[in-house]
């Protein structure tokens, strides 16, 4: 093949995977602030600790991970206020993947609030698992510890989304952006190394017609042309059941129409 035309398309591959690589930053959108406390219960440096840690497990799993703390719910129901929360901050990601959870020291009651992938994660039960090992640091007012524990319980099920109940081996998670590029990589490659075969085979070229293929003596081709009238395809919908989800799903609570998940609970 020309090396000339070679470089081109190794050029033009190049610069479309830094394309795609740089909209792939572009999209994974994060939370402003993982760890967010209206109450002042928490000081400034456990805040920063805190976020920080919340930032790199929301980071290790492309999916956000928020605490958020407010002195009083003002008459708006504790699930709604978690799932506005979501809609106006929290959203990893093209799937606006995360968990949040809400909670109101003056109400003394708190919501889960889940979408994107974490929706298809924390069903009932892993939400009021990790509520079982967070309100009891709430109830104490140890608020630090609770905030690394949610982190903790959350980071734990996304890490293991997917391993059944005998503790068999975790699936992975890549990032869906890189299937295209390999896929087209190794198009590229495959046609590259089968041009070059291709045009070395000069003396082989495409037969029209059947008679080459036929032994001579044992069969009498009379018309040797094969004409393609026409075709008929009959197409029956099947109906397919769709799957029960095992945790409560509402409407978007900020109205951005999308649907999120999660459980509530007082403390």
């Amino acid at each position: 093949m020309n090396k000339r035309l070679l470089r081109s398309f190794l050029a033009v591959l190049m610069g479309l995977m830094i394309t795609v690589s740089v909209l792939g930053a572009m999209s994974a959108r994060a939370a402003l602030s993982y760890v967010v406390d209206e109450t002042g219960s928490l000081t400034q440096e456990q805040i920063k600790e805190l976020d920080a840690r919340l930032a790199e497990q929301s980071a290790s799993n492309q999916c956000d991970i928020v605490f958020v703390m407010v002195n009083s719910l003002n008459g708006v129901p504790v699930e709604t206020a978690a799932d506005t929360y979501y809609d106006n901050n929290v959203g990893y990601g093209a799937a606006n993947s995360g968990i949040v959870l809400y909670i109101s020291l003056g109400d003394g009651e708190y919501a889960f609030s889940t979408g994107g992938y974490a929706y298809s994660v924390f069903s009932d039960y892993e939400c009021n698992e990790i509520a079982s090992q967070v309100v009891p640091y709430l109830q104490s007012s140890d608020y630090y510890t609770a905030v690394k524990t949610f982190g903790d319980g959350a980071d734990y099920y996304l890490q293991h989304a997917g391993q059944d109940q005998t503790g068999a081996a975790v699936e992975k998670k890549h990032n869906p952006i890189w299937a295209p590029i390999a896929a087209l990589v190794g198009a590229i490659a495959g046609w590259i190394g089968t041009g070059g075969q291709k045009a070395a085979l000069k003396s082989v070229h495409q037969q029209q017609g059947a008679q080459n293929y036929v032994r001579q003596g044992s069969f009498q081709v009379t018309d040797a042309r094969e004409q393609y009238l026409y075709s008929q395809v009959t197409r029956t919908r099947r109906q397919t059941e769709q799957p029960n989800r095992p945790t409560n799903s509402r409407p978007s609570g900020g109205g951005g129409g999308g649907v999120h998940g999660g459980t509530s609970g007082k403390f």
